[in-house]
């Protein structure tokens, strides 16, 4: 999500600390609820560095990083974590 890269790139690698003004609050639904602790479940011991090479290795990356507008499909990204999920 681009808006979501240019808000935290100024921290690069590092842990992403904000003032509590800066907090937004955000409602989910319960299905996206389950989604979110899973995916955190998964992947929340991974630092940044860590995630970022994880993914660069990873076909969805690859192939938006060719292209000129490196945006990232969410079609590329069905076909890509949907093999994952089936395994």
């Amino acid at each position: 999500m681009p808006e979501v890269y240019r808000r935290f790139k100024e921290f690069g690698p590092n842990a992403i600390f904000l003032d509590p003004d800066q907090y937004r609050e955000i409602h989910l639904s319960d299905e996206q609820e389950d989604m979110f602790e899973q995916v955190m479940s998964e992947y929340g011991k991974f630092s940044a560095i860590k995630l970022m090479d994880m993914t660069h290795k990873e076909a969805p990356w690859k192939e938006a990083y060719a292209k000129a507008d490196m945006l990232i499909s969410t079609e590329t990204m069905k076909k890509f974590f949907i093999k994952l999920v089936d395994e």
